[in-house]
C-alpha cells in the first residue's frame, strides 16, 4: 500500500478543547465529526474547516492563526543522498515509520504527529504486494493520546466508500473519491478530505495479515 498524509500545524498552543461529537456508523465504526480546540481565542473545528475549504476568500488572506504545512508519506526510505543511485529508489510502498503492538494488535504506524494541528487529506492506492492483492485492513485514528481509536474501519471504506466506490462511512463523493475513472479501481489512487483537527496529537495506523 502507498499512501501519504497531509497535516496542518498551528503555530499557537491550544488553550482548551472545547467540544468533540462523535457519530457511530454501523459494524462499530467511530467516526470523529467535530472536535473543537480554542487557539488565540477562535475555535477550530471540522465545521470550521469545512467552511474554509469552499471560501475563495480565503485564498487571498493570511491563515488565522498561522499554519504550517507537512507531509508523512511511504517514500522508500533508501533515497537518502542526491546524486546517488539511491537517491531514484522507487518502492514507495508498504513503507511505515514503525510496527506497534497495541491492545493485543500489530499496527503499522503510518502517522505519528503532536498538535495542535489537522489532518486534511489522505491519498492511498490500492495496489498490494506484488502478486498479491489489497488486503484492505483496517485503518485507525487516535486523537490526543487517547487508547482507543476515534476511527476505525477498513481503509476502503473509509477513503473511498468501499470496493465497489459507491460511498464510504463519510458517504460523500467530494470529499472521498477515487482517480481516474479509466484505471481500474484497485489500482487508482484514493483521496479523503474531510478535515481531522486535534489538540494534542495524532497517530494513524495499518493493521492488515498479508
Amino acid at each position: 500500500m502507498t499512501h501519504f498524509i497531509t497535516m496542518l500545524f498551528c503555530n499557537a498552543e491550544p488553550q482548551r478543547i472545547v467540544r468533540f461529537r462523535a457519530l457511530a456508523i454501523g459494524l462499530g465504526t467511530v467516526i470523529c465529526i467535530s472536535l473543537g480546540v480554542s487557539v488565540n481565542a477562535q475555535t477550530i473545528t471540522t465545521e470550521t474547516l469545512l467552511h474554509e475549504m469552499v471560501d475563495r476568500n480565503r485564498l487571498a488572506q493570511f491563515p488565522q492563526p498561522a499554519y504550517i504545512a507537512k507531509q508523512a508519506s511511504s517514500y522508500d526510505r533508501a533515497s537518502t543522498e542526491p546524486g546517488t543511485v539511491q537517491w531514484t529508489a522507487n518502492r514507495d510502498y508498504s513503507q511505515f515509520l514503525r510496527t506497534d503492538r497495541h491492545q493485543n494488535r500489530t499496527e503499522h504506524v503510518m502517522l505519528d504527529a503532536e498538535g495542535p494541528g489537522a489532518v486534511v487529506r489522505i491519498w492511498i492506492t490500492w495496489a498490494g504486494r506484488p502478486a498479491k492483492p489489497f488486503s484492505d485492513g483496517t485503518i485507525r485514528i487516535y486523537l490526543d493520546d487517547a487508547e482507543d481509536a476515534f476511527v476505525a474501519a477498513p481503509v476502503s471504506t473509509l477513503i473511498d466508500g468501499g470496493p465497489s466506490g459507491d460511498g464510504g462511512v463519510w458517504n460523500e463523493p467530494s470529499l472521498a473519491y477515487g482517480v481516474s475513472i479509466d484505471t481500474p479501481h484497485d489500482r487508482r489512487g484514493h483521496n479523503l478530505f474531510v478535515p481531522i483537527p486535534y489538540a494534542k496529537s495524532c497517530r494513524i495506523t495499518y493493521e492488515t495479515d498479508q
